[in-house]
């Protein structure tokens, strides 16, 4: 049971990372289109820079699920191979622990703030009145699916010590 549900999220992640990388391709043309406006035309865009903060935003956020999938986020490890390989499970349950602990509380604030920001039909205070909440709800989904991720490796570090301790 836990185990599929370990490989539904990481399934889920993976997709969901697939997906979102082609933001890459919007992002870059927006950014081809604002340079050759602002230096061959002369002529900058007043759209380009608020659409690539929203863009970009929304591409690291829905991205770092994928990034712990894949165990590419910055970790120490000069410090913690020198602890046995017992030590590391714990000290790996605690951080994630204090992960999810955190996640959730991240979760109830950018929930809330995408609610508002829907229910308000808030817009952004640039040039280019644009509305704001595609990017908050992105925001909140992106921390869910960190979230879901984290729940997954909290299970693969407990399922792993759990079989380290039955066989040895």
């Amino acid at each position: 049971m836990i185990f599929r549900l370990v490989h539904a999220i990481n399934r889920v992640n993976e997709k969901v990372g697939q997906y979102v990388s082609y933001i890459f391709i919007p992002l870059t043309a927006i950014c081809l289109i604002e340079v050759t406006m602002r230096y061959v035309f002369n002529r900058p865009t007043i759209w380009a820079w608020d659409v690539e903060k929203q863009l970009f935003g929304i591409l690291t956020v829905m991205g770092a699920g994928y990034t712990l999938l894949y165990k590419s986020h910055v970790s120490i490890d000069i410090f913690v191979q020198r602890f046995s390989p017992r030590t590391r499970a714990k000290l790996k349950f605690i951080t994630t622990s204090l992960t999810l602990l955190t996640l959730l509380i991240v979760i109830h604030q950018t929930s809330k703030s995408a609610v508002d920001s829907v229910l308000l039909n808030e817009v952004s205070s640039s040039y280019w009145i644009h509305p704001l909440y595609p990017v908050k709800i992105g925001i909140a989904l992106g921390v869910i699916v960190l979230f879901f991720q984290s729940i997954s490796q909290f299970l693969s570090v407990w399922m792993d010590n759990f079989q380290r301790e039955r066989t040895g």
